[in-house]
């Protein structure tokens, strides 16, 4: 009898155990079941440079000065700088040159890669500014190359900074004797950060003013483990490349328009209609098909859901005019407040769009004076 009731006792609590892990699976269903439609738009640039067809760029001026660091790298406590025995690579004067010229070739293959821009490189550009700043008339060489806009890049600010980290550890190892001995072992990481801040500064060569100013800015660290010591540590300039690569898609953000995708989920089958059931299986295969058996349904049924979706993957197709004027048919019937939410956000989409291909329309020619020495110098 004990025996039986222990049994009866233990199918309960497996058989609630099973209950549980069912509850945590539906609602983990559910939500995987939801289908997410992605959503492509033009999104303008920060700086509107639509009237900039040319654009020059100059070198990039290099940091004024920068920290300096010791010929070995210290621990991070400062208690075992003796058994790191780390050599650092950083070199200040080849830091300060490489990672000004790493910058000036990130804005020339970045800007040149978005098709956007003719890029005019920096040898031409500096000879640009050097005949300005030496008080000639640029006139005719801003004419010969077209330029409407020349880039000024600057680092403001670069630091490195370099530790090794030592763990030490007990390791048994056996004597002669057939004892054993502790000995303590060390772990290495070496930590190597690089941080870095960038500014640009946009001139506008036919009425040479500053017309913006943009920041970039960011640090990596990176880090080398070893059960020996370090001898040499990476060089930082490196990572610091690594770093300024990083940039590339807020250069493109700040300057260029570009493609951006939003994420909508289509609006569930609630209330339920047996039919509606077609049109969601169709989403992933032809939304072209799946779109127009949303809006049979909704004509058909007045199926809110229905309506709802042909209005999204009418967005996704591309034809977002046609998608707000169905939500806001749909909105007049129903006052739902999900149909609202996606009328905003289909607007906000659209006016990004709009934008974007106002940016897109150049324009741009030329005329003269000097502001360079006051950019590069200060």
């Amino acid at each position: 009898m004990f025996i039986e009731t222990i049994f009866k006792f233990y199918l309960i609590i497996y058989g609630m155990k099973r209950f549980l892990l069912f509850l945590l699976v539906i609602p983990f269903f559910l939500i995987s079941c939801t289908t997410g439609v992605k959503i492509d738009y033009l999104a303008p640039s920060e700086v509107d440079m639509s009237s900039f067809g040319t654009v020059g760029i100059a070198s990039c001026v290099p940091v004024s000065d920068m920290k300096s660091l010791t010929p070995f790298v210290r621990s991070t406590d400062g208690f075992h700088d003796f058994e790191v025995g780390c050599v650092s690579s950083f070199n200040k004067k080849y830091f300060i040159d490489a990672t000004a010229d790493y910058v000036t070739k990130a804005f020339e293959d970045t800007l040149s890669g978005t098709k956007y821009f003719n890029i005019i490189d920096h040898n031409i550009t500096d000879a640009i500014i050097a005949a300005s700043k030496n008080g000639l008339d640029i006139s005719w060489m801003l004419d010969k190359y077209n330029v409407d806009a020349i880039i000024i890049p600057k680092i403001v600010s670069s630091h490195v900074d370099e530790a090794v980290e030592v763990d030490e550890y007990i390791r048994r190892v056996k004597n002669s004797s057939g004892g054993y001995d502790d000995v303590i072992n060390y772990k290495y990481i070496l930590y190597q950060t690089v941080s870095m801040s960038i500014t640009y500064t946009i001139i506008d060569t036919r009425t040479m003013e500053i017309y913006s100013i943009k920041n970039l800015s960011g640090s990596k660290k990176e880090s080398t483990s070893a059960t020996v010591y370090i001898k040499f540590a990476k060089d930082p300039v490196y990572i610091a490349k690594r770093l300024i690569d990083s940039f590339e898609n807020r250069i493109i953000e700040q300057l260029v328009p570009h493609k951006k995708t939003e994420k909508f989920t289509l609006v569930k089958n609630e209330p339920k209609l047996k039919e509606a059931k077609l049109a969601y299986k169709l989403v992933k295969d032809d939304t072209q098909v799946a779109r127009n058996e949303f809006m049979r349904l909704y004509e058909q049924y007045s199926h809110l859901p229905s309506g709802i979706n042909a209005a999204i993957l009418d967005a996704r197709l591309g034809n977002i005019d046609s998608a707000i004027d169905l939500l806001e048919k749909i909105y007049k019937e129903s006052a739902d407040s999900r149909v609202l939410e996606l009328i905003v956000s289909m607007k906000g989409l659209r006016s990004q769009n709009e934008i974007a291909y106002r940016q897109l329309e150049k324009l741009g020619t030329n005329n003269k004076e000097n502001i360079f020495a006051m950019v590069m110098d200060n």
